[in-house]
């Protein structure tokens, strides 16, 4: 009887064990950085899987954050760009997500840190709020496009999607059978450029 009692006290004593280590297993830490102006003006982004959400940020620091595991370097900077790539890159995985794929990158930039931001995107939408950047340049092979509070001269192109906009335009928007296309100004900053493109997905401006 006192055997048993011992199995049983035993089998109790590592399912907890195997049970606590699955659940550290699946935890996810959030990686942070954090550049100055003297570091950076210009950003290129390179993902597979993520969403992207850039932010105006309130300090004078750009701060950069996303929830995973990082297992190599996923971002350098060279001549005051900062290049960030997220996902696989030659096979190498540049930062592990655990399980869960889908977590966002998020950016939180100060206002005219930047000269240019470069985002190019696999899968996964993008979202741009209210930052000041005169050269913003997105591409999505799947994914929506979200422009909030901006101005500038605008490109825009949905291969196979719809292009809509809650903002007064310079131009209306083309449409086609599957695709939209948009070339125009919003607001009264012409001398700011925003060049958006998806090949399926829509583009959204407000």
């Amino acid at each position: 009887m006192m055997k048993k009692a011992r199995m049983i006290l035993m089998m109790g004593i590592m399912f907890a064990v195997i049970t606590t280590g699955l659940i550290a297993c699946g935890k996810t830490a959030t990686v942070e950085k954090s550049f100055t102006a003297d570091e950076v003006n210009r950003i290129e982004i390179e993902t597979n899987l993520n969403a992207v959400i850039i932010r105006a940020a309130s300090g004078d620091q750009l701060t950069m954050s996303i929830d995973g595991q990082e297992t190599k370097d996923f971002y350098s900077i060279k001549d005051n760009v900062l290049t960030i790539k997220v996902g696989e890159d030659d096979g190498k995985t540049k930062i592990s997500l655990g399980n869960e794929e889908n977590k966002s990158l998020y950016l939180d930039i100060p206002a005219g840190m930047l000269e240019s931001l470069n985002i190019e995107s696999e899968m996964g939408n993008v979202q741009v709020i209210g930052i000041d950047v005169p050269d913003l340049n997105i591409h999505t092979g799947m994914g929506n496009i979200t422009i909030t509070g901006m101005e500038g001269s605008v490109e825009a192109e949905a291969a196979a999607g719809k292009i809509e906009s809650s903002l007064a335009i310079s131009s209306e928007i083309e449409k086609g059978q599957l695709s939209s296309t948009l070339a125009g100004k919003i607001g009264e900053n012409s001398e700011y450029k925003i060049t958006v493109s998806t090949d399926m997905g829509n583009i959204k401006f407000e």
